[in-house]
């Protein structure tokens, strides 16, 4: 604990870091030489899906287009394996969606957490609202492009329920000072927002954590801690770099319900990042408890939102509490809006949904369950 209070758990012997201080220097000199594409003044979200995330992926659109009937999506599939030409070329591009391969831009093995980087960097646009297939808007996204702190900085990212967790070894190698572990919190990944014509620098620098990232940066960067992953190589590339982002202040809530004493996890609920900032000029704080902070994101990370993985965790009662307490706070039955897209996936969009151990009829199970429980 000797590091500003930083929790060590490191495993990586001192040739390991050297040579990795070394290999980062000369990186850092590299990247002013790299360029990403995009094309210039656009914006839209970035998904993905492949397998049973597609499903999740046709549900997130919908809530998007909820918001935003215009916002265009990119929805990235890992391999070909993951292609369904029905769902891309007739579902997705129903919707204003449209697939985009990943290894048809690359040929390095990567999986899971690394997913997220490369979506991004391969996406048309140049400000991106990157959404994990679980992760929805409530508010239409695009007007967060237009407004501060995006403007100043053209990077927001969301906290998690945890304080920072990166190793002091990290800051070593990218030739940092130790920050204070009260600076802000560790980052929730299921949402951000990037310019990449801001953040060229960033994205590739993060790149590199992501695809050295199993083996060494997530270990130092999260120390098996909660959601270790990609979720804080985005702000660590950025701070290795100087540039600016900005994190919100306002906790991460969580959703669910108590059942025989027993709270049920169900997702995280993120809030504005404009009013957070208005609060923040006028009082920097390591976390914010606002009360009644309006939120704009819904990370569903517990129950997933596909018909399948919804219908396996749902109970007989409403996952979220009861009605009235959705309603005061989201403004509206929001469960049941989120039970209702889920139930459009599954009878109108049901070609994407693989359903083991269902009957057919995945539709008329949805319909027949939310009867039962919503109150």
């Amino acid at each position: 604990m000797r590091y500003s209070n930083r929790l060590e758990m490191p495993d990586h012997c001192k040739e390991d870091i050297l040579d990795s201080k070394l290999a980062h220097s000369v990186l850092l000199k590299l990247l002013p030489t790299t360029s990403i594409p995009y094309r210039k003044h656009s914006q839209g979200a970035v998904i993905v899906g492949g397998g049973r995330y597609t499903a999740t992926a046709i549900f997130s659109v919908l809530m998007i287009r909820k918001q935003n009937p215009e916002l265009p999506v990119e929805v990235f599939l890992p391999t070909r394996d993951d292609y369904d030409h029905y769902t891309c070329e007739v579902m997705f591009k129903s919707l204003n969606a449209r697939c985009l391969v990943i290894s048809d831009f690359t040929n390095i093995q990567i999986a899971r957490y690394q997913y997220k980087i490369f979506s991004i960097i391969f996406s048309s646009f140049e400000n991106v609202v990157f959404l994990d297939a679980d992760s929805i808007p409530l508010i239409d996204v695009s007007e967060l492009f237009r407004q501060e702190p995006y403007i100043s900085t053209g990077l927001i990212t969301w906290p998690d329920f945890w304080a920072s967790t990166a190793s002091h070894l990290f800051y070593n190698i990218s030739d940092q000072k130790v920050p204070p572990v009260t600076e802000h919190a560790s980052s929730e990944s299921g949402q951000m927002l990037i310019s990449k014509s801001k953040h060229a620098n960033s994205l590739l620098l993060a790149l590199y954590y992501n695809i050295y990232g199993p083996p060494f940066f997530y270990r130092l960067l999260s120390q098996n801690g909660p959601g270790e992953g990609d979720k804080e190589t985005w702000v660590a590339a950025a701070k290795a770099l100087n540039l600016p982002y900005y994190q919100v202040r306002e906790r991460a809530q969580v959703v669910g319900h108590f059942t025989d004493g027993s709270f049920v996890f169900s997702g995280i609920a993120q809030h504005h990042p404009g009013l957070d900032y208005q609060l923040e000029i006028k009082n920097q704080t390591t976390y914010r408890d606002t009360k009644n902070a309006k939120v704009v994101f819904l990370h569903l990370n517990g129950a997933k939102p596909n018909p399948v993985d919804w219908l396996n965790h749902a109970k007989d009662v409403r996952m979220w509490g009861p009605r009235q307490d959705t309603i005061a706070r989201f403004g509206y039955d929001l469960e049941g809006d989120v039970w209702n897209t889920i139930t459009l996936v599954a009878c109108q969009y049901n070609r994407t949904v693989k359903a083991p151990g269902h009957s057919s009829s995945l539709c008329h199970e949805m319909r027949m369950k939310w009867d039962q429980i919503r109150g």
